[in-house]
């Protein structure tokens, strides 16, 4: 590393080490300007994540100690609330031992248990795992909300999803109004193209989304879908992005480790004002218990394609 930086703090986080470096040029200034330029570095990251600070020439990335390196900003998300709503959360997996919880909104008549996730393949600890988890996230210093929109025997359906926007909505509207929000849909409703009740719930998303939007301090981030070809009208509520009424929102595609699309993305004739691609190949995820495994610690999976909910 050139010499001008220096290492100031060392701490070992399970099998991987995060260090914080001071730019010395700017000692001299003050102490905002300076945490404002802290970089934290995690080696041995977790798959999926260097990808994310790989430098621009390439050539750098294939040194070993580099390549296997997450460079991001010191206690990245701090000040953000993210709203996951999806299917809950162990909060007694390793991947959540440090997380910051604000709060569950149950929505659900007979609702699930608070700490738990019934999903069979942990997605919703695994999506929250992904945004501040120990080892796979990458803004641990966010609040979480946590949203379930299944019920306590782990189905789901259009209505309790539509709950579960509602109830972000005032959420936000009673708790977080005046802080940054972020809320995380990783989930689709297909086929709301026909009959009175689709037009029902396609007309109800359109306007609580943007209810959600007029708060004024929200991102509404939503994954794209694993389909193949471009996504229209019958996917929500990504086909919402393409609305005016419903604004600071990203659409979240998936791209393989060579940058390619995998998965779904904007048709050409309805642009998507803010559309990504994310990495979602051979990425580090939590998952759920294995008696065979003693160590809970090794509750991990790694997804050759995990879909655009991981990105």
């Amino acid at each position: 590393m050139d010499s001008k930086y220096e290492s100031i703090t060392l701490r070992p986080n399970g099998n991987h080490t995060r260090e914080i470096f001071r730019d010395r040029d700017l000692e001299k200034r003050s102490d905002r300007d300076v945490d404002d330029n802290l970089v934290e570095v995690t080696r041995n990251a977790y798959k999926g994540l260097p990808v994310l600070s790989e430098p621009r020439e390439l050539t750098w990335a294939k040194i070993p100690r580099i390549g296997a390196s997450y460079y991001h900003y010191k206690n990245p998300g701090k000040g953000v609330v993210v709203y996951v709503i999806d299917t809950g959360l162990d909060e007694d997996h390793a991947e959540s031992e440090h997380a910051h919880i604000q709060d569950w909104v149950f929505t659900d008549p007979f609702p699930p248990d608070k700490g738990d996730d019934y999903h069979q393949f942990y997605h919703g600890t695994s999506m929250v795992g992904k945004i501040a988890g120990e080892r796979t996230g990458i803004a641990q210093g966010a609040e979480i909300v946590v949203v379930p929109y299944t019920n306590g025997h782990g189905s789901s359906s259009s209505f309790g999803l539509l709950r579960s926007l509602i109830a972000t909505y005032e959420h936000i509207h009673d708790h977080n109004s005046n802080r940054p929000c972020i809320i995380n849909m990783s989930f689709g409703l297909r086929a709301l193209t026909g009959s009175v009740k689709d037009g029902f719930i396609a007309d109800t998303i359109i306007e609580i989304l943007g209810l959600i939007s007029a708060l004024g301090n929200t991102i509404q981030v939503f994954s794209a879908g694993n389909g193949r070809g471009p996504f229209g009208r019958a996917n929500w509520p990504v086909y919402a992005a393409t609305r005016r009424i419903v604004f600071n929102t990203v659409v979240a595609g998936g791209a393989n480790l060579a940058g390619r699309n995998q998965f779904q993305y904007p048709h050409p004739n309805e642009p998507v004002p803010c559309f990504v691609y994310a990495p979602v190949e051979e990425i580090a995820v939590a998952s759920p218990p294995n008696p065979q495994i003693k160590d809970p610690k090794k509750y991990y999976t790694t997804l050759t394609f995990g879909g655009t909910s991981i990105g």
